[in-house]
């Protein structure tokens, strides 16, 4: 998915980085926009979510955000039709925006009530709210109280003034379920069997006139 994504991005001429961890697989070949974050131990092997908040901070450290209008954050695993993203994001404001499929969840650490968040399957900020996260310390005892969309929305929330929702495709579960046309921006795709994942990316792919 990796490498196919990479082809969508430069057939497009997206601007983008790949933002990885981990051990490297022996097989894997590296993309000149790939940033290797170490994981740190102390975090916890299971949650991982303060290093989850940390890898997308030191990524986006990376990007001069005032060259864009949006940056956006996606899985591994989302497809992305960027023609219909780049549509719907005409009509987004500049400033004050963050975006996504948006949920309700509350912090129970901080006995914060529900709040609206924008789920990680993908992010979308306008270039102001990615600043504020770029100056963020990478260290704040905050990353570890919730999932780690919970709390990168829970820290913009001061800043943004248009939370957009935005549907998505789902191809989950147990069932393959190989797409007939591609709707819509966003579609998930995290199948039981992974390796479902790759049949509908290129079929999805394929849909999407090729590459």
């Amino acid at each position: 998915m990796l490498y196919m994504r990479r082809q969508q991005l430069e057939r497009y001429g997206i601007p983008h980085i790949f933002v990885l961890d981990g051990d490297k697989p022996s097989d894997y070949i590296d993309g000149p926009r790939d940033f290797w974050v170490e994981k740190n131990p102390a975090f916890p092997a299971k949650a991982m979510n303060p290093h989850m908040i940390v890898k997308f901070l030191k990524g986006l450290r990376t990007i001069d955000v005032s060259q864009y209008d949006y940056i956006v954050r996606v899985n591994a695993s989302t497809y992305i039709q960027f023609s219909e993203l780049f549509s719907l994001l005409g009509s987004w404001p500049k400033q004050g925006a963050a975006g996504g499929y948006l949920l309700t969840q509350g912090i129970l650490a901080l006995r914060l009530d529900r709040f609206q968040f924008i789920s990680g399957m993908c992010m979308v900020f306008s270039s102001d709210v990615a600043a504020h996260l770029q100056g963020l310390a990478l260290d704040l005892d905050v990353y570890a109280k919730s999932y780690d969309d919970v709390v990168l929305s829970y820290m913009i929330k001061d800043k943004v003034t248009s939370w957009i929702h935005v549907p998505f495709v789902f191809y989950t579960g147990d069932r393959l379920r190989l797409p007939r046309a591609v709707e819509g921006p966003f579609h998930r795709v995290r199948h039981t069997d992974r390796s479902n994942d790759t049949l509908v990316w290129r079929e999805l792919l394929r849909l999407d006139k090729g590459i």
